[in-house]
Formats: C-alpha cells, structure tokens, sequence
C-alpha cells in the first residue's frame, strides 16, 4: 500500500506539538509495517535522518515563499490565514503529481492541508486517489473573541472544503465526533472515529521508580482518592478556565483530597492562578509547570543535612519544632566559644536564608506556579554560594584543628 501523509509540521523534522507528534508516531508504525509513505511536510526547521533508513519512506519537503508572520508575537492568525494556505496549493501540487506518477492509495491529510488537495479532485478530469482527513482540535470554529472569530473565518471555510471532498473525516473520540459533524458539515455516515496515534512501547520506556517516587514526594499523591492529569499549553482556547468552574461546581461531590494536576506553561498561567484562587481549589490544583524548581527546592536540603551534622554532634536538639529549620540555619551563623567556630559568614547565611524561603514555599504552594522572577533570584543566589560553599566548610575544618 502506497499513503500520502500531508502535514505543515511533523516530528523530528518541527518543534514539538501533540499534532507534531502524532504524525511522528503514525509514519513510524506505518514503515514498520511496511507501508510506503510519501510525507508531505513544510521544510524543515532540524535536520534529522531518523527515518532515513527505511527504503519505504520518500519524504517530499515543501519549500515556499512566506511572510514574516507566526514567529512575530499577535501575528499567529495572520500567518495561519496566509502562509499556511499558500503551502497547502504548493503542497498539492506535488501531492497530486506524485499520486499519478506513483500510483498511490490513499491520501491522509491533516488540518489545512486537505483543503488545495480537495480543490484538484474537484476540478480534474483524472481520477485521483480518495482523501482521508483529521481535522483535529477544531479551535478555529470555537472562539469566543468576536475578533479572532472574524480573522478565522476564511480559514474555516478551507476547513469545510477539505471535508466536503473527502471520503471520510476522522473525529479522535467519541466526543469530538459531534463537533466535526456539526462545524464540519459532514453527514454522520463520513465520520469515523480514529484515534491520535501513539507508541505505546516508545510511552511505557518513560517509566521509572526512582522518577514516580521523587514526583509522589513532591506533589503529595499517595493520600489522593482521585488524580486527573491534563498536559497542555496554558492559553485560552485549551479551555483550562472552563474546567476550573465545573470542579468549582461539583467539589461538593468530590472527596476531599481529589487532585488535579495541570502540565504547562503559557500566556494564560497568571489567570488561570487567580480563577483556581478564587473557586478556593488552591489545595486541590497543582500547576506542575517546570521541574527544574525541584532542583532548586533540593539544593537547600543538601546544605540543611550538612547543618544537621554539625549540630548533631557539637550541640543540644533544637527544641522547638515549629522554628526548626530557621533555628537550624542561625545557629550555623554563631560562633560557640570553646565548642566550635561559626560555619556561615552573614553574606553565605544571608543567601542560605533565601534559598530555605523558596524550599518552604515551594514545599507548600502546590496550588500555584512559581514566578519565574523570584526563581531567577534565587538561582543568582545559589550560583554565588557555590563560589563560597567550599571556602567555607574548608575554613571550619581549618579552625577546629
């Protein structure tokens, strides 16, 4: 079987995106299954020869003239309604060219690209091969904003084109099928229901103890009764807000320790911060956003078992529990006539009381994501205690001998 996979951007060839990825998995079952594919894609952005080995994979990638859109922030849109477009004719062209020449079966187009391709078979006097399409999320047709609305509209139209002259249109799940049926105007009898693909193998080499026991610590998972878990961008049309205010609504009828674990960042982070504050879900919504804040959270800890050890062995406990940690820190900064020097200049205890702040509220702000400014200062901090730590131990080594 000879298939045409049509898409503006894949793996490895474009930066990562869930479409991105799809395709990704998809040619690769497909040439391991021995399917010749012709991938239709826009130049690439990396180098890659991953699937260079296969004498079954022709990739054919579609170089053209573009504005400078897209990369240049508001103008998004404006590159979706115009370069995009024009790589879909060039696109299919060659597409329809190769069908010909190659004899090919079927033709699978993603998003846009099945629009140009739709225009040919309607126009040609030549038999050309069917088109399958996946229109995938749809965020186009679902806009609130009248003037993001207005801007898409042209875009929608190609949309419907794409699935007019296509034998059938994919719908991911049983819940998008009616959105493709509706926005689409398809008859229910062309949607089929296909699900994204994925490489189970490829997902189940990710897992990892060590990785599942360090993340149960830190977001506090093993009391939950219940965890959802939605990795995404955080803009608007994802629909983040909208979920917040139905778990808002019904948790009265969750337990009390149901969790929800949200993965990643974007425009919409500050917002959707204060929505969750506002329904009084901080103690249920974890904004998980990047974790290299783990690392600084653990830094401090690597000082704080070295504290402990001196303490341990030149004095009494530290009574008070509740003031253990900041009790910990400043005796490490006093001089014990007789027993021991001081560990800490006021410049390292200084730095070190920062760094114990963000380890405590990073400790206790699961409901929030850091703000990338006080992390940047932090980190100005532990990057200038580690031209000072080793002077320091040294030193109090030197003077107990």
């Amino acid at each position: 079987m000879k298939v045409a996979l049509l898409s503006r951007f894949a793996l490895p060839y474009h930066n990562y995106g869930g479409l991105e990825r799809h395709l990704y998995h998809l040619l690769k079952h497909l040439l391991l299954n021995g399917v010749e594919v012709y991938l239709f894609i826009q130049k690439p952005f990396h180098d890659s020869n991953l699937f260079d080995s296969y004498p079954n994979f022709h990739p054919v990638f579609i170089d053209y003239f573009r504005l400078p859109l897209g990369k240049i922030k508001r103008t998004i849109i404006l590159d979706r309604i115009t370069n995009y477009p024009m790589l879909c004719r060039k696109m299919a062209k060659r597409v329809v060219q190769t069908a010909l020449t190659e004899k090919l079966d079927i033709i699978h187009a993603h998003g846009l690209t099945s629009f140009a391709y739709a225009q040919y078979k309607a126009e040609m006097q030549k038999e050309i091969p069917p088109m399958i399409m996946n229109p995938h999320g749809l965020e186009e047709f679902k806009s609130k904003n009248p003037i993001k609305n207005f801007l898409y509209f042209p875009f929608r139209r190609l949309v419907r084109l794409g699935a007019r002259y296509s034998q059938r249109v994919i719908a991911t799940d049983r819940c998008t099928a009616e959105e493709v049926n509706r926005y689409l105007g398809v008859a229910e009898n062309k949607v089929v229901i296909l699900a994204n693909a994925i490489d189970v193998e490829e997902c189940l080499a990710f897992i990892n103890e060590e990785v599942k026991k360090e993340l149960i610590e830190k977001f506090p998972l093993s009391n939950r009764s219940i965890i959802f878990l939605s990795v995404g961008r955080l803009e608007r049309n994802k629909g983040y807000h909208i979920l917040i205010k139905a778990l808002a609504r019904i948790k009265d009828r969750l337990p009390a320790n149901w969790c929800w674990i949200l993965v990643g960042k974007g425009s919409d982070r500050g917002m959707l911060e204060q929505r969750i504050k506002d329904f009084g879900l901080y103690s249920n919504i974890i904004m998980a956003g990047s974790l290299d804040d783990y690392q600084l959270h653990n830094l401090y800890c690597a000082f704080e078992d070295l504290f402990k050890i001196v303490a341990d062995y030149f004095e009494n406990t530290i009574e008070d529990r509740v003031k253990y940690h900041s009790e910990l820190l400043r005796r490490m900064s006093i001089h014990i006539e007789g027993i021991r020097p001081s560990l800490l200049t006021d410049e390292a205890f200084g730095l070190l009381d920062g760094l114990r702040g963000f380890r405590h509220f990073f400790r206790h702000a699961y409901g929030y994501e850091i703000d990338p400014r006080k992390v940047k200062i932090v980190l100005e901090d532990a990057l200038r205690l580690k031209g000072l730590y080793k002077d320091l131990v040294a030193n109090f080594i030197e003077k107990l001998a």
